[in-house]
């Protein structure tokens, strides 16, 4: 027999499993024989695990199991609500059907390939070969005003991930406000925000990340690499750490600036209005806006994301402050429309 729908059947899995637990090849026959199948079955069968993402070794001595990049459903836990799609538009456009449908909190929506993922600004994000794309929907108790924490709690979330694989090689990640992710200064990915509602209580979030995982696998030089972290555990783990968060929102300014490159520097950027402003970057606000102060009277103010059309280092005229002030209220942003991005992918 052989599986021809979308998603692996209990005896693809079979196979799966044998091949990760086998210590060298494992030939077609000893397949053949678990199974109770022939041994064409199985090749055609291990060609479907190679259409998944499971990159097979195979010849006549046997069957090896040498890489794996699946993000299908049956790839995560029991009880995690996954929508996977080999190639879509946008997760983000799937997400907010689903979304619009009722679906749950904590909801991802997972694609191997885009081909008009977006990004903040109306920016394209496509993403090259073996990056992560996923949308979440969350359903929190937050006014449209802190759709900007989301984002820097998100970054936090993948920075602390990443630091505490016990096999991680990888230079650290961090996060340039509003929206990008960076490597060594180098930008790697991003994060979105959508949400649906009014500005009070909007009825959902969307949540998007686009990671290129490949160009973060920068061990120093000398250094074993364990190779970039799989799409699986890590979309699994930002799914977990996001969806709780949802339920209980907690804002943590100072976590969220000590992973921000400009923290402490000079900065010049463009508001909504086309005026441009510089100083040096304080930190942030509960709500995720970043603290501007004059270089010279140290006034500070705040602004939101969604009030900065673009942000980058001032003239080396501003010198770098020597220390970062303390986060101040912040101040409401102005009213979002009812589908609002904020944040971005690259």
């Amino acid at each position: 027999m052989v599986n021809t729908k979308f998603e692996p059947d209990e005896w693809d899995l079979e196979i799966l499993a044998a091949m990760r637990a086998a210590p060298a090849l494992l030939s077609g026959q000893a397949l053949a024989d678990r199974l109770g199948i022939s041994r064409v079955a199985v090749w055609k069968r291990i060609k479907r695990l190679r259409g998944l993402n499971y990159r097979v070794q195979g010849g006549h001595g046997g069957y090896r199991l040498l890489e794996e990049d699946a993000v299908g459903p049956w790839e995560f836990q029991d009880g995690d609500t996954v929508v996977y799609r080999t190639a879509t538009t946008s997760t983000m456009d799937e997400a907010w059907a689903l979304a619009e449908g009722g679906a749950a909190s904590g909801t991802l929506v997972i694609a191997d390939r885009q081909s008009a993922g977006r990004g903040r600004q109306g920016g394209a994000w496509l993403g090259p070969g073996g990056s992560l794309s996923l949308t979440l929907i969350l359903r929190p108790s937050l006014p449209a005003s802190h759709a900007g924490g989301m984002v820097l709690e998100a970054a936090c979330a993948l920075a602390e991930w990443l630091e505490a694989r016990p096999d991680s090689a990888s230079r650290p990640l961090s996060c340039q406000w509003p929206h990008e992710l960076l490597v060594d200064g180098r930008k790697v990915g991003g994060l979105l925000v959508e949400l649906a509602g009014t500005p009070e209580a909007p009825r959902f979030f969307l949540l998007g990340l686009g990671l290129d995982l490949r160009a973060m696998d920068l061990p120093d030089a000398g250094e074993a690499s364990a190779g970039p972290p799989l799409r699986r555990d890590l979309a699994a783990a930002f799914r977990k750490h996001m969806a709780a968060w949802a339920e209980a929102p907690r804002l943590r300014p100072a976590d969220w600036a000590r992973r921000c490159p400009q923290l402490g520097r000079p900065a010049v950027l463009q508001d909504w209005q086309g005026q441009r402003l510089a100083g040096i970057v304080r930190g942030f606000t509960a709500k995720g806006g970043l603290i501007l102060a004059d270089p010279a009277t140290g006034v500070e103010t705040l602004l939101a994301p969604a009030e900065v059309l673009a942000i980058g280092p001032a003239e080396p005229s501003i010198p770098p402050a020597e220390s970062a002030l303390p986060p101040a209220e912040p101040r409401l942003p102005p009213a979002e429309p009812s589908r609002t991005p904020s944040g971005d992918v690259p």
